[in-house]
């Protein structure tokens, strides 16, 4: 060290403190001004800091050859690529100054390049040049995007700026170094509209190009994807189509997803009246424009009408398709049509699931165990029934056998003879308390005094009016109850009723009945017009429908609003309720057999003495047979007599004295 060096101690916890102490006491700028080496450093420990201990100082030598460079930098003028060395001035001759460059600054002085970091001595009379050596091309693109559908085209805008450098001058302690300073961002210069119009036509884009958006996304003021063209979306045509309102093999299940195998199967049926057949209007389509300006086509639009055939009609407006009657809906040749007639030519089985239908059902096979056949109409067997149900609306015809099985056919259940009944028996009583009170008051009197002859004659001699009143009230109002058979089914179109003004009558002469007080002559007159139009109205039905046929019947329960008919082996074991009458071709053995009018049968009973009954209802009515064996018992009108013996050749008739009348091969017994 020369004598211009002054070298001083500083002493601080880290080497970082020491130094920044010494450049305070030596005046220094900044610590990288100054000389040192590290005299001594203590690490700390327990209670004892750590130290570190320097020796500084300052080279003047070199401090002042820092700032004769810096005054030779003074001298370099930068004039973008070109550099200038100044004159001193004052007619003294000009020192060269050292410069150099670093990359990717290039230096050319006098033509020549001068290779990176070498110093060169130029003069004011150097020719010197540089080159930055840094891409600074900006750029700028146009994406342009078409939709799938090329219904929509979109640009993009996308500037790629670059940082802008200039050069610029450093001190260092060897001359000046020639180097490359940021100075800004350099923007691309902005599409104008016909640049991007050109684009976007290149891509194929011609219809309904929006100009006004283009310009906004090159101002900036959109952003992103902006919709710059727009075709026309076509109408699409939509045809008319036929909406069935009928289905065929639909499965059904519980709410616990459990498959019932007796109802898998829907049996397809419609009502009169039901609508089976809906014509959905469609309308013709519009053509559109891909923004490429091709068409785009639609589909021609076809109308349809709709036709109907046999049991089925259309509607007036010609948008449905309405059944005339009741039946399957089935589709022949684009025609909807209703089949009175369901046929199953396999029996009736869970292959087929129970069947519940609007119309007519002829199976051709059996009728297997636990199944159920309900239809509105008449049901044919061709074969048997076995343990099984058997509901029509009209009739029923079971060629062969029925087996363990309950049959009804009509709509009460087989109680209409009852009820007929019951009203013909009342009818006589009321017709005699309207008529002994009808001249009991004048026109234009008070009929006080005939409305209580009628109280007094009905609760003195009439009495058994009420009775019989309240009794078919119950009649009625049982018919609908489900039974046990039936806990185990579910119908779908037969429900259980007796015509509603049969029931408004019955329910309207109890109610009067039981309030004698508050009953008028003229009241009951009019309830007795009534009685006698629905009782007229209750025969005709009774003798127009409701028959039920059977080749063979054991231990069943055949329930008709009509005639019941067993017409081969006969009836074994049975119950037999008929609103009509009943024949059995064959012999009748057990059970209980009740009609309204007339019984009649080949042989009745058997040789053992198996009891078997004969209920008639109407005192007019007869029983008949070839045979009668001993144990069987015929009631008529409410009057019994059993057979002790075999009898030939009977017939049962009430006498006119209110006895039974049996006479046997032509003798009365």
């Amino acid at each position: 060290m020369d004598g211009k060096v002054q070298v001083s101690r500083f002493t601080g916890k880290t080497l970082d403190e020491a130094l920044q102490l010494a450049a305070r006491q030596l005046q220094v700028k900044s610590p990288d001004e100054l000389r040192y080496r590290v005299v001594e450093e203590k690490r700390g420990f327990s209670f004892i800091w750590p130290k570190v201990t320097i020796e500084a100082w300052i080279d003047r030598s070199e401090q002042e050859s820092e700032d004769r460079a810096e005054d030779l930098c003074n001298r370099i003028a930068i004039e973008g690529l070109t550099i200038r060395v100044l004159d001193v001035g004052n007619g003294q001759t000009s020192p060269p100054v050292r410069i150099w460059s670093s990359p990717p600054v290039k230096l050319y002085v006098d033509g020549v390049e001068v290779p990176p970091g070498q110093a060169v001595e130029v003069t004011p009379g150097s020719n010197i040049l540089a080159d930055i050596g840094i891409d600074q091309t900006q750029s700028a693109n146009v994406f342009v995007y078409i939709s799938e559908d090329q219904l929509t085209a979109s640009i993009e805008i996308e500037k790629h700026p670059v940082p802008a450098y200039k050069l610029g001058c450093e001190v260092t302690a060897t001359g000046c170094r020639i180097v490359a300073l940021e100075d800004g961002v350099i923007e691309p210069a902005p599409f104008t509209v016909d640049e991007v119009l050109e684009i976007i036509r290149s891509h194929g884009v011609q219809h309904q190009i929006n100009e006004e958006a283009i310009r906004k996304a090159i101002s900036g003021e959109l952003t992103g994807r902006v919709v710059v063209a727009q075709g026309v979306p076509a109408v699409p045509t939509v045809q008319d189509r036929i909406e069935y309102k009928f289905e065929t093999g639909v499965r059904k299940f519980d709410s616990d997803d459990v498959v019932d195998y007796y109802e898998f199967f829907v049996t397809p049926s419609v009502e009169a009246g039901a609508v089976i057949a809906e014509l959905i209007q469609g309308h013709p389509g519009k053509p559109g424009v891909k923004v490429t300006g091709e068409p785009i086509p639609v589909e021609p639009y076809k109308p349809l009408k709709l036709e109907a055939g046999e049991g089925a009609q259309v509607a007036p407006d010609g948008k449905s398709i309405v059944a005339t009657c009741g039946g399957r809906p089935v589709l022949v040749r684009n025609k909807v049509c209703v089949n009175r007639q369901y046929e199953l030519n396999q029996g009736v089985g869970l292959h087929t699931s129970n069947v519940h239908f609007a119309g007519d059902v002829m199976v051709r096979g059996d009728v297997s165990e636990n199944m159920l056949v309900e239809a509105t109409g008449s049901i044919i067997v061709s074969g048997a029934g076995y343990e099984c149900l058997l509901i029509a609306g009209e009739q029923l015809q079971v060629m062969k056998s029925l087996v363990g099985s309950h049959a009804i056919v009509g709509t009460s259940g087989g109680s209409l003879g009852k009820i007929y009944y019951g009203l013909r028996t009342i009818l006589p009583q009321l017709e005699a308390v309207v008529e002994s009170t009808r001249y009991m008051a004048s026109p234009g009197e008070d009929s006080s005094r005939q409305d209580a002859a009628v109280r007094e004659l009905i609760e003195t001699r009439y009495r058994a009016l009420i009775a019989g009143a309240n009794e078919l009230l119950k009649q009625v109002e049982g018919v609908g109850q489900p039974s046990e058979p039936f806990s185990r089914y579910s119908l779908q179109y037969i429900q259980f009723s007796v015509p509603e003004d049969v029931r408004s009558i019955v329910k309207l002469l109890a109610t009067s009945l039981n309030r004698l007080d508050l009953l008028q002559w003229k009241h009951l007159n009019s309830i007795l017009s009534t009685v006698e139009q629905v009782t007229q109205s209750l025969k005709d039905l009774l003798k127009s429908s409701f028959t039920v046929k059977i080749g063979y019947c054991q231990s069943s329960v055949v329930e008709a609003d009509g005639d019941i008919q067993v017409v081969r082996q006969g009836s074994v074991n049975s119950t037999l309720r008929a609103g009509g009458d009943v024949y059995i071709s064959g012999v009748t053995r057990g059970g209980e057999v009740t009609c309204l009018r007339h019984f009649k049968a080949k042989e009745v009973g058997t040789v053992s003495g198996t009891s078997t009954s004969i209920s008639i209802l109407d005192p007019q009515g007869s029983m008949k047979a070839t045979i009668v064996h001993p144990n069987v018992q015929v009631t008529i009108g409410g009057v019994s007599y059993r057979f002790l013996d075999t009898c030939r050749l009977v017939e049962v008739t009430l006498g006119p004295q209110g006895n039974l009348k049996v006479v046997s091969a032509g003798k009365e017994i």
